[in-house]
């Protein structure tokens, strides 16, 4: 099997079978232990999303394309979406630029299940989140380049003073990741996918004057044309920009750690420390 051996491990592996792998006694190897580099988007994602289900939420899982139909419901530009060169479905061309058609199909075929089954909607509330990726297209030099950034969004429907009740989660959220005080201001009228919304009930979510996102109650319209019979109100928000808020975040009931953005906030939250030790300690 000459022709086999290209590699140093070909020959050892070779001598290996040859002698007999049973007759190799194991021993530990000498190799330096390097943690994994740690991923501070998961632990940000992980801490929201358990804020979220502290809220009374459920998290939802959707793709990350969306119908012909749904592009046109919700007024997206079409200079913001992003069309596949080849898509499997050519209905489904369009890679999602807001998480809430998904999560609104998700309503709208909840709310159907409940109504077909007691012949009356028997859920007294439906509160479902999503934490994922949207894409758009930007313009960058005077040419469009495709985008895409992480994203947390939620809807309710079927409860008294939804408005308020979406507020509580966003302050739930932003408070849980030690980002400050989220401040809600009136949102304006035009352009961007505020054709979403409720002309009356809708309003930008701020952090030290910055918007990170949008709440308020879906429009009646969008309701209609999808199907749903009873109000909804929802939030999004760019959820990328998050982390440059954070000042301090809890790690427990009792202690709260904080520090300055140059700092890694994973480094100061959790550290793991690992033992080597031989087989006859115990």
């Amino acid at each position: 099997q000459i022709m086999d051996l290209n590699l140093e491990a070909d020959a050892v592996e070779e001598i290996g079978r040859v002698y007999g792998l049973d007759n190799i006694k194991p021993s530990f190897p000498c190799l330096p232990i390097v943690p994994a580099k740690r991923n501070d988007g998961i632990f940000w994602e992980n801490a929201a999303k358990e804020a979220m289900k502290d809220a009374g939420f459920c998290e939802a899982y959707n793709y990350s394309l969306i119908l012909d139909k749904q592009a046109e419901t919700f007024g997206f530009p079409a200079d913001v979406l992003v069309e596949l060169k080849n898509p499997v479905n050519a209905g489904q061309k369009y890679m999602r630029p807001s998480l809430l058609p998904g999560l609104l199909a998700n309503v709208k075929n909840n709310e159907k299940t409940a109504s077909d089954q007691s012949g009356g909607v028997s859920f007294s509330e439906i509160k479902i989140f999503e934490m994922g990726r949207i894409f758009y297209s930007a313009e960058e030099k005077g040419t469009p380049v495709n985008r895409e950034k992480m994203a947390l969004a939620g809807v309710l429907l079927g409860g008294e003073k939804d408005f308020y009740k979406i507020k509580s989660a966003v302050d739930l959220l932003v408070s849980r990741l030690g980002a400050g005080k989220a401040v809600v201001e009136e949102a304006g009228a035009s352009g961007n996918g505020n054709e979403i919304w409720h002309s009356g009930i809708r309003a930008e979510i701020k952090l030290n004057g910055e918007k990170i996102g949008m709440m308020g109650q879906i429009s009646p319209r969008v309701s209609e044309e999808l199907g749903i019979a009873q109000g909804v109100s929802a939030f999004e928000i760019d959820f990328d920009k998050l982390p440059a808020f954070v000042t301090s975040i809890s790690v427990s009931k009792f202690d709260t750690i904080t520090f300055s953005g140059t700092d890694s906030l994973v480094n100061l939250v959790a550290k793991d420390v690992n033992y080597l030790v031989a087989p006859q300690i115990s």
